[in-house]
């Protein structure tokens, strides 16, 4: 159990550390979707998972609530975290209106905030998403 309120205890940290940066991260993805050095694939991804997080069809319903809203989020993180990183840096720091400082903790924050779900629940939504 200890284990996992230190994840939490890091991604509630990353999450923290990326709100200020939101807007010219929101900035950054809408720059790499029409990039055309990002593979379209990845572009693809973000935009199936976008429609999926927008379709009433769920693997845990959004009538739930803030339980709901976890696979949409999750997924969409995978989905994006997938595009920036096979976008490379130099590609991302092309697109990136920002500090250097900014994009170190946009792509830290990355990494962490899949921590933030219960390992068994990040398990079977990482497992899903990779099968797709």
């Amino acid at each position: 159990m200890k284990r996992f309120g230190r994840g939490r205890k890091k991604s509630r940290k990353a999450a923290t550390r990326l709100i200020p940066i939101l807007p010219r991260f929101v900035g950054l993805l809408a720059r790499l979707m029409t990039d055309r050095r990002v593979r379209l694939v990845d572009k693809g991804l973000v935009l199936g998972v976008l429609a999926y997080v927008f379709i009433p069809l769920d693997l845990v319903p959004d009538i739930l609530g803030i339980l709901g809203w976890t696979d949409d989020l999750f997924l969409l993180g995978l989905a994006v975290r997938r595009l920036v990183l096979n976008a490379g840096h130099d590609v991302v720091r092309s697109n990136w209106q920002g500090s250097e400082d900014g994009l170190d903790r946009l792509e830290d924050g990355l990494e962490d905030l899949g921590t933030l779900l219960p390992a068994p629940v990040h398990g079977l939504l990482k497992g899903w998403s990779e099968r797709w």
